[in-house]
C-alpha cells in the first residue's frame, strides 16, 4: 500500500477552501497524489473521493479534507458504511504502510512474515481485510479485477527489468521504466520487482506524486 502525502487542507485566498460538496476536492487530490486508489494502487480514470470516516457515520466530516483520500469502487464497496476505529487500522496518509504487505507474482498481495517491533500485525490484518486486498479470483465478487490488473503490472513489470538488467542498467532508461509503471499502476508491485535496483525505487518514490520519501524506513508512523 504506497504511503502517500496528501498535504495541508487547500487555501483559497489565505483560508481553507470550503467545499459545498466533497466531489469537489476530486481535482486537487489527483493532482496531490495522481489518479490512483489510495488504498489497491490501481490506476483509474475518474477515481472517486473516499471518506476514510465514512460520511454515514460521521456526516461532520463529510465536507473535511483531512478525511478525504481517492478509491476505486472496489475498495470503497468492500470498506463500507461502518465507523471505524482510525486506530485499529493503518492508513496511506498517515502511516509508512510500505511496511505491510509483500506483493507477489500473479496478483497476491498478502501479510509480511516478521514485522518491525513497532508495528501491532492485528492492525496490519484488519487494514489488509477493510478493502480486500486478498481476494484472488473469487467466486464470491467476481467483479473484483484487482488481482489480474496486478498481475498484469507484475508481467509489465518484468518484462522491462529483464531489457534494463539485459541491456547493462543504462540510467537513460529510468525515466521509461518510471512513465511505464505510472500507466500501469501498481506502485507497490514496481517496487517489489524492482527492490534489488535502488536507484529505479528512488525514480519510483519520486515519479508517483504524493508518494512518501522515506517509505524504505522501517518506522510506520513516519518519524
Amino acid at each position: 500500500m504506497r504511503p502517500i502525502i496528501k498535504g495541508d487542507w487547500p487555501q483559497d485566498n489565505g483560508a481553507n477552501k470550503v467545499y459545498a460538496e466533497y466531489g469537489e476536492a476530486r481535482p486537487e487530490l489527483i493532482i496531490r497524489l495522481g489518479d490512483y486508489c489510495s488504498y489497491c494502487e490501481n490506476q483509474i480514470t475518474n477515481p472517486a473521493v473516499e471518506h476514510e470516516q465514512p460520511k454515514i457515520v460521521a456526516p461532520g466530516l463529510e465536507l473535511n479534507w483531512y478525511n478525504y483520500l481517492l478509491s476505486c469502487i472496489n475498495c470503497n464497496s468492500t470498506k463500507g458504511h461502518e465507523y471505524l476505529n482510525f486506530y485499529e487500522y493503518y492508513w496511506p496518509d498517515v502511516h509508512n504502510t510500505h511496511l505491510l504487505f509483500d506483493y507477489l507474482p500473479l496478483g497476491y498481495v498478502v501479510l509480511k512474515n516478521e514485522y518491525p517491533a513497532d508495528i501491532d500485525k492485528g492492525r496490519a490484518e484488519r487494514t489488509y481485510n477493510l478493502v480486500g486486498l486478498g481476494r484472488y479470483k473469487s467466486q464470491d465478487h467476481p467483479g473484483d479485477r484487482r488481482w489480474e490488473k496486478r498481475s498484469q503490472a507484475w508481467g509489465d513489470a518484468e518484462s522491462v527489468l529483464k531489457f534494463y538488467e539485459g541491456n547493462g542498467l543504462p540510467d537513460d532508461f529510468i525515466p521509461l521504466i518510471c512513465r511505464h509503471a505510472k500507466q500501469a499502476g501498481f506502485w507497490s508491485v514496481w517496487m517489489s520487482v524492482f527492490r534489488n535496483h535502488p536507484e529505479v525505487q528512488d525514480a519510483l518514490i519520486l515519479a508517483f506524486n504524493g508518494t512518501f520519501p522515506g517509505c524504505r524506513t522501517t518506522d510506520i508512523n513516519r518519524l
